[in-house]
């Protein structure tokens, strides 16, 4: 199976965090002795993935430096500077990588999103599965599911999505990690004039002022316990205690 490229937000400011400890960037915080962004790139380099893209903003030195000290110049990994990083949201980020081609589709993820392996390895499966004309969104338990179709989907355009998240477990919440076909990339970046404006704050936003009628999305349910994000240093000290030893897959608490 081709393996999509991988879009990775970097761009935030990081403010909650920054507020509690002093660093450049949440992204560059170790978790389990490694920093959260040189995890994340390692187990999509480790999974076969072609093409890495950073969209980078605040301490965005830092973070290219960290993963040049990981990885070296040889790794297939692609920068990206945002330059409204400071006021726009993920969908500014998301404008910045419309002059490039994503024929093998895209899997987009933030910085501060740490996850266990077998979750990417369940989500290429999907796509797999999916014969790359699904989008996935990937969902986990803790959220009402009524409460995120509203918030996704507005202005009476429910589509295909919005009848996944209907039918969907009842609690379940969006996490950090998409994938998006080649096609409904393109679709995505026909309204690039949209979210360079502002219109859209952040990606969720954007999905629900552009999605089209015909769109093909649907939910890909993890454990809560393969996935953290950091937002705060509560969530940081959580997350480390969470991903301080072996795999899910190693301790045998999911099949592969």
């Amino acid at each position: 199976m081709t393996r999509p490229d991988v879009l990775i937000f970097a761009a935030g400011c990081s403010s909650r965090i920054r507020a509690e400890l002093d660093i450049e960037h949440k992204s560059l915080l170790p978790v389990n002795g490694e920093a959260m962004i040189v995890r994340s790139v390692r187990q999509f380099l480790a999974a076969g993935i072609g093409r890495i893209v950073v969209v980078t903003g605040a301490g965005a030195r830092e973070v290219q430096g960290c993963l040049s000290g990981a990885f070296g110049d040889s790794a297939p990994i692609e920068y990206v500077f945002n330059p409204d990083f400071a006021t726009q949201g993920t969908a500014r980020s998301f404008a910045t990588v419309a002059d490039r081609s994503w024929p093998r589709g895209m899997i987009t993820v933030v910085a501060d999103l740490v996850f266990d392996s077998w979750l990417l390895m369940h989500l290429l499966e999907g796509v797999r599965e999916s014969r790359e004309v699904e989008n996935l969104v990937v969902t986990s338990e803790g959220y009402d599911a009524e409460a995120m179709k509203v918030s996704l989907v507005q202005n009476d355009r429910v589509a295909e999505f919005g009848k996944e998240i209907r039918e969907a477990v009842s609690c379940q919440e969006s996490i950090g990690m998409t994938y998006y076909t080649a096609s409904f990339v393109k679709e995505l970046f026909k309204e690039v004039s949209l979210f360079s404006g502002g219109r859209y704050p952040d990606l969720r936003h954007l999905l629900n002022g552009c999605i089209n009628q015909g769109a093909i999305l649907r939910t890909l349910c993890v454990p809560c316990a393969c996935w953290s994000e950091v937002d705060t240093l509560a969530d940081y000290d959580r997350t480390c205690r969470q991903f301080r030893g072996e795999s899910l897959l190693q301790a045998g608490l999911v099949s592969s």
